[in-house]
């Protein structure tokens, strides 16, 4: 079982949410059903209207929904047209049917149960079946749907996905990171997706009957995910009196966590919690009840999740990962791959040097509340203002510092201190390892900031430069 679980952390690079009906247990859907205190994101609604619109219009709320026509991005779908996609040397089709989303696939309760060395070629030859799709995930840049498998409760990834922008369907394998050389295999959305993308997720895995209860408090990324448990907050707030009350008082002493009220450290730990590479610290009792009744926001991640890193994955009793540590770290320990933004953080010298105030956290960039939802950044900290509440200095002496004209690329912190070295969603983006362009032995793997911008000069220019202009740094 821990192979499966880390082979699906290791090759994916998104997820979804959804738990077991309460109808019938062999029919997956998503529900509201998990541990106590939760009262969903419609709670907050009337006291908090622009947060709940904000949230609303994220991405992060749309990340897991019910598989309902008019939550398909794909327009041809929701008008009850059919698409199709060769995949593994078979025809896949999504299509409407009595106003619900179906796939005709290879039978999905076949194919998984073959032994992994035995996938592809159960999937050539198992027969056709039209199944309902349960769930969806993604709205941004793609979307990926699930159907019910052949154990109770589980949920098994259609091997399509449907890329928003480009308006057409590709092997979901060719949407994730796996390596080239490694089998195809089923992909199971209780194993990985619950703990990240629904609030509170939980596997319910019991291992006797190999079934799945799976739960959430809510589908995608919603208040509680953020701010925790909200049941003690709502009942404490339903005075008016109490509310007015409550105006000056920090969300400590309301029975509820504001991120933004918590050290640099716990307020990162918030995001770190689904935004990195980790592994379970107490895995049988993850596969039955998640990380809700262990962890809440504020709280020390340590305590639930082992983060991973190359030091981590050489310690003695290390998890195993079906992947060569290189396929996932550069040689300096810089994550190679996009989502897992707080393994990069937590290795940047402004998080590990810096106290109070000055300490790097998420929050330094961006706010769930007051940016857009394509990135999320804090209005007041775009462009050199994130950088330069704190390094003053550099602000004061702009080209003095950077060497190029003031209003170039050149002089924008982020393209030299998280230059576009991670791979996620189809494409390059910002590492989040927040450091100075170096040039030696340990970085000679990855590209440096320099010559991601100019392409007609040698590397070996760019560390004369580097040099001549900040000196020898020490490797």
């Amino acid at each position: 079982m821990a192979a499966v679980l880390l082979a699906v952390l290791v090759v994916t690079l998104g997820g979804a949410g959804a738990v077991a009906s309460r109808r019938s247990p062999t029919a997956p859907e998503p529900i509201a059903l998990s541990g106590p205190g939760f009262v969903t994101s419609s709670a907050c609604r009337s006291c908090h209207p622009a947060q709940y619109a904000s949230w609303h219009a994220s991405f992060h709320r749309s990340m897991t929904q019910r598989a309902e026509l008019a939550a398909v991005a794909s327009e041809q779908l929701r008008q009850g047209g059919r698409l199709r996609l060769e995949a593994s040397g078979r025809t896949v089709e999504l299509f409407g049917r009595a106003g619900a989303l179906w796939a005709r696939l290879p039978d999905p309760g076949v194919v998984a149960a073959a032994p992994a060395a035995a996938y592809e070629a159960s999937f050539r030859a198992a027969p056709l079946r039209d199944a309902p799709v349960l769930l969806l995930t993604g709205s941004h840049q793609h979307q990926a749907f699930w159907v019910g498998g052949a154990r109770p409760g589980e949920l098994l990834a259609v091997p399509a996905v449907y890329l928003i922008n480009e308006q057409r369907l590709i092997p979901r394998r060719d949407a994730f990171l796996n390596p080239p050389q490694a089998p195809e295999r089923a992909v199971r959305w209780n194993s990985n997706c619950v703990q990240c993308h629904a609030v509170a997720g939980a596997p319910g895995h019991d291992e006797a009957r190999d079934a799945f209860a799976t739960s959430a408090a809510e589908l995608g990324i919603a208040c509680e995910a953020c701010h925790a448990q909200g049941d003690a907050h709502v009942r404490s707030m339903q005075n008016p009196l109490a509310r007015y009350r409550a105006r000056d008082k920090a969300a400590s002493e309301l029975a509820i966590v504001n991120p933004a009220e918590l050290a640099a450290e716990r307020a990162s730990e918030v995001c770190g919690r689904c935004h990195s590479y980790f592994y379970p610290q107490d895995e049988q009792d993850w596969w039955e009840h998640g990380f809700a009744q262990a962890w809440k926001p504020g709280q020390e991640l340590a305590k639930v999740q082992l983060l991973l890193s190359p030091e981590a994955l050489t310690t003695p009793g290390a998890p195993r990962v079906e992947a060569d540590t290189e396929s996932l770290f550069y040689r300096d320990g810089t994550i190679r791959v996009g989502g897992r933004e707080y393994n990069g953080l937590v290795r940047s010298p402004c998080y590990e040097r810096g106290h109070g105030d000055e300490k790097l956290s998420c929050l330094s960039c961006h706010s769930l509340h007051r940016g857009e939802p394509n990135d999320q950044l804090d209005p007041e900290k775009l462009g050199n203002r994130a950088c330069t509440q704190c390094h003053t200095a550099q602000a004061q002496a702009l080209s003095a510092h950077t060497h190029h004209a003031p209003s170039s690329a050149g002089s924008l912190c982020y393209n030299c201190h998280m230059p576009h070295v991670s791979y996620a969603l189809l494409g390059a983006i910002r590492s989040h390892r927040v450091a100075s362009p170096a040039f030696d032995a340990r970085t000679r793997d990855q590209p440096n900031a320099c010559s991601l911008c100019h392409l007609e000069q040698s590397e070996a220019w760019a560390a004369t430069q580097a040099r001549r202009w900040y000196g020898d740094k020490p490797s």
